[in-house]
This record gives structure tokens, sequence and C-alpha cells, in this order.
């Protein structure tokens, strides 16, 4: 089993990756570029961002979010929510110290 999932989270990395790029090329065209980095990162959030589905083993939060919700309601659900709003938090600070720092 370890053998594959390792192959699975290569081609699950490698779609989110065309996933994003194909929302990075939906982005150009906004004018405001603070506006258009943080349009980019809530999908970035969502594709990328890991989170255990209660073993060794990871997945991404999203779908842990969704698969704990619909089988254990959301209490559980929150295994998959808080690393998804951890990452969209410091996102946002990130992002708002660059565009401080870019405005300077």
């Amino acid at each position: 089993m370890t053998e594959s999932y390792g192959f699975v989270w290569f081609l699950y990395v490698l779609c989110a990756g065309l996933a994003f790029a194909a929302w990075w090329g939906v982005t150009t065209f906004i004018k405001q570029p603070n506006v258009r980095i943080y349009l980019r990162l809530i999908p970035g959030v969502l594709l990328f961002v890991p989170a255990s589905n209660g073993g060794e083993n990871y997945a991404p939060a999203f779908i842990v979010a969704f698969g704990e919700l619909l089988t254990n309601g959301l209490t559980a659900a929150m295994a998959g929510i808080i690393p998804i709003l951890v990452a969209l938090a410091v996102g946002v600070f990130a992002l708002t110290l660059y565009s401080f720092w870019k405005a300077r």
C-alpha cells in the first residue's frame, strides 16, 4: 500500500498544480494586483494543504474535512477545517505584509 500511496500523492500534486496554473491564468485579467494575489491564495490553500485523516496517512485537507463531515459530523470535520483556516490566516498575514512592503 505504501508504494501506491506515494504514487497517488504524486498524481494529486501534479493535477492540483495544473489546476492551480489554470486558475493563475484566469486571475491574470484582474487589474488590481492585491485582489489578484488574495484570489490566488484561496485555491492554493484548498489544493495544497494536507491534513491527517486520523491515522498516519495524510490527505488534502478539504477531502478530509468533507469526508469526516459526511461520516462523523462537524466535530470530526475540524481535523480538515483547522489546517485550512490556519493556512489561510498565515497566507493572508504574509500577503498583507507583502502588499505593505511593495507599496513602500
